[in-house]
């Protein structure tokens, strides 16, 4: 540190304000996903991107600690979780003081077929990212408690069963009776950790899946019968769905979704608002995706952000959605900057105006299917995400195939 006496001098100046001004603390629950915990390992706690360092899996129901503050960010596991089905093959992280044989970490040996082997976590701490960072301050510690949701229903099936009901199955999976118990069991513990800390929660941040929001909706109620001065509501959090995870980028090379991680509301003013009595606010997720997930370029956006980012400027106050207006103001706002705001709680009358003076500037949606219809025939592709064009694309190829078979069928005879 002698080296760098501006570094010095800044460390100085935070230990300072730490000691003598003291620390402006936010707790955060974020009920999360598998591949979500583990591209937050890969992204942001191993930032020399060594290939050894595979992120393994988190069971259900298990709570992460991440700590962040101006100059590093901790990240630490304090609850296992459960896995109450059959695992074989898959390796788990454990807390350190889980007193079973470790296995070797980058050539692990083969487990037994009837159960799932462990694996130690081990406390990692970085210094905290600029894309972080810009939204702190030397005085602001954030504590985010990281959740994997319960156990769902497509977490029991396995072999042909799971892939049929990742094609055509039901979407959006839900909890089953031992997920809510487990998430149950997550508020049961949480109360005892905030008990020792600040016995607040400021924020509940979720995906858009309803595991998700069932886990978090458990949670609260546990927390507030244990008295832990917790909000009422729940923050859903673009690009913080379930996907298939990679290091190469966790949300690129997304080829096909399975049903059970696609959401059941096309549109996003028609999501569910209500969880077991608990609200939840979608207007973060509905500025980002502006009305709707459903589109060819809306989880492209993913690609250049992170969920943890965007709930730290929720956090702080610097998310400025355009919902939650009333609907004389929102008018003015869409009329007066057009293309700039989206093109919800309007009357039909403006709206279509609206999407007629600008064709395909605002989605398709709350028209009358004569309005729409003539919209997507005017501008074949931009309001069906470019099904139109794959679809004539396809039908040509099934004629010239129907045609060579012809010709090798004469050609036989």
């Amino acid at each position: 540190m002698t080296n760098n006496p501006i570094r010095y001098a800044t460390i100085s100046i935070i230990i300072y304000i730490h000691i003598y001004i003291g620390m402006n603390k936010k707790t955060c629950l974020f009920v999360t996903h598998q591949a979500r915990l583990k591209c937050l390992f890969n992204e942001f706690m191993n930032p020399n991107r060594i290939q050894d360092l595979i992120p393994y899996r988190f069971m259900n129901g298990c709570v992460l600690r991440l700590t962040l503050m101006y100059d590093t960010m901790e990240l630490s596991l304090v609850d296992n979780g459960k896995i109450d089905e059959s695992k074989p093959g898959y390796i788990f992280y454990v807390k350190p003081d889980v007193n079973e044989q470790e296995i070797n970490y980058t050539q692990p040996r083969q487990p037994p077929k009837e159960s799932y082997r462990i694996i130690t976590f081990r406390d990692i701490s970085v210094d905290t990212p600029s894309s972080i960072q810009k939204y702190m301050n030397p005085t602001l510690k954030i504590v985010y408690y990281l959740i994997r949701h319960g156990q769902g229903t497509h977490n029991v099936t396995s072999g042909t069963t799971k892939k049929y009901n990742q094609v055509f199955g039901e979407a959006d999976a839900e909890l089953t009776n031992i997920g809510i118990q487990q998430a149950s069991d997550v508020g049961d513990k949480l109360a005892i950790l905030l008990k020792d800390s600040s016995n607040t929660v400021d924020h509940i941040f979720v995906s858009d899946l309803i595991r998700t929001q069932q886990t978090a909706a458990t949670i609260y109620k546990q927390l507030s019968s244990k008295e832990v001065n917790v909000t009422k509501q729940l923050v859903v959090i673009p690009c913080s769905h379930e996907l298939t995870y990679s290091r190469q980028g966790c949300d690129g090379n997304q080829w096909s979704v399975p049903r059970e991680n696609m959401t059941k509301c096309i549109q996003i003013k028609d999501c569910q608002k209500i969880v077991y009595d608990i609200p939840v606010d979608w207007s973060v997720y509905n500025a980002f995706y502006n009305g709707t997930r459903r589109s060819r370029t809306s989880d492209n956006k993913c690609r250049t952000t992170n969920m943890i980012v965007s709930s730290v400027a929720y956090s702080v106050g610097q998310n400025t959605p355009s919902n939650d207006l009333g609907d004389t103001t929102q008018q003015d706002l869409i009329q007066t900057n057009p293309g700039t705001y989206p093109s919800n709680d309007l009357g039909d009358t403006t709206q279509q105006d609206l999407i007629q003076t600008n064709p395909g500037t605002y989605p398709s949606n709350d028209l009358g299917d004569t309005t729409q219809q003539a919209l997507i025939q005017n501008n074949p592709g931009i309001y069906l995400g470019g099904y139109t064009k794959r679809k004539k694309r396809n039908t040509k190829r099934k004629k010239r195939n129907t045609k060579r078979k012809k010709r090798n069928t004469k050609r036989r005879t």
